[in-house]
């Protein structure tokens, strides 16, 4: 009895530091992404990448504080007015930090939509190709159906393509494939009539 509630007692502990731990790294992420972005270091700056290191740490964990207080702050006010100043005071820090990210990697973002339009372009130029691929491989069926020399969209080819649908008929032919065959020709060449007359 008592290991499992020591068992309980871990994994509670254990969960509660994996939100902490992700929390923190999201605030960590967040003051990277304050980082001003000329001064990014590359592969081979390593002390501007310890530089890079310490900020994000230092300004992710400050930043972490800095919102535990203002939901402490919150939380604590007396009226439902100091409280909603405190949540507007908040809401006008996050709003600021995040137009900052957005400015500060304008660059990045743009790059990030020009690769996506030119990813919709080869995507949407591909589909047409397809399509026309499409188009051509029914035309070409067609053609096998109906030799260019057969294609005669009047009223007798339409009675000629009836009569052997209706010897099927009169034979009892159990074959599904010739009546379904012979019902395409006829609906066929009644379309084509049909778009020929109007």
């Amino acid at each position: 009895m008592t290991n499992n509630m020591t068992n309980v007692q871990k994994q509670s502990r254990f969960s509660l530091a994996n939100l902490i731990g992700i929390i923190w790294s999201v605030h960590i992420l967040i003051a990277a992404l304050l980082y001003p972005r000329p001064l990014l270091p590359t592969d081979e700056e390593s002390r501007k990448q310890q530089i890079f290191r310490l900020f994000s740490f230092f300004i992710g964990t400050l930043i972490l504080f800095i919102n535990i207080a203002s939901l402490f702050v919150m939380f604590t006010r007396h009226s439902w007015v100091d409280a909603a100043k405190v949540f507007f005071i908040f809401f006008t820090w996050a709003l600021i930090g995040v137009i900052y990210i957005a400015f500060n990697h304008l660059r990045d973002i743009y790059n990030l939509f020009s690769a996506l339009e030119d990813e919709a372009l080869q995507s949407r130029d591909q589909s047409v190709m397809l399509i026309r691929a499409g188009q051509a491989a029914l035309q070409a069926g067609n053609r096998k159906l109906f030799p260019e020399e057969e294609i005669d969209f009047s009223f007798s080819s339409l009675l000629r393509k009836i009569g052997p649908l209706a010897l099927l008929f009169l034979r009892k032919e159990k074959n599904i494939l010739h009546i379904g065959i012979e019902t395409f020709k006829l609906f066929f060449v009644g379309t084509r009539m049909f778009k020929n007359l109007f």
